[in-house]
């Protein structure tokens, strides 16, 4: 079984602070309590995963989005896992087609054999992505769909 976990970036920046300081959404940076938020929730992805392969890390290339994946590495290598980064992935960015940002993953676990992988994602694509995947590899029991900040939740894809 290969694990895929998809995670909603931490507490960010408010749009409308964001426009006022002149920044663009994708722009917009993690908060202090989203960095809490997110160091959490690596610390709980840690009892996941198993240290006999690597943990493989995608997100969208939004600030907020590569600031959680930067945090959600720094708290899996304090636990002592091997984790890699993979570059930017534009098919996790908020408005993307789920089917799409579900092929890619898919391929990575499958034909790139990444036995652990975190995805990096917003809203609203997260939730349809979750949706999307599920379908296609139907949990024992499937979680509500809705993902707050810094939620995450696991989906397991079968070996070829």
């Amino acid at each position: 079984m290969h694990k895929l976990i998809l995670i909603r970036h931490g507490d960010a920046l408010h749009p409308a602070t964001a426009m006022v300081q002149g920044m663009a959404d994708p722009e917009r940076p993690l908060t202090e309590l989203g960095g809490s938020q997110v160091r959490a929730a690596g610390a709980a992805m840690a009892r996941e995963f198993s240290h006999k392969a690597p943990v493989y890390i995608v997100a969208s290339p939004f600030c907020r989005a590569q600031q959680t994946a930067s945090l959600v590495y720094e708290t899996l290598k304090a636990y002592q896992f091997e984790v890699i980064a993979i570059p930017q992935e534009p098919s996790l960015e908020p408005d993307e087609d789920p089917s799409s940002a579900a092929s890619v993953l898919t391929d990575l676990l499958l034909n790139q054999q990444i036995a652990q992988l975190v995805a990096v994602s917003h809203l609203p694509l997260i939730e349809s992505l979750y949706l999307e995947l599920c379908a296609q590899y139907p949990p024992a029991q499937k979680e509500h769909s809705s993902f707050t900040t810094a939620a995450w939740k696991t989906i397991y894809v079968p070996l070829p």
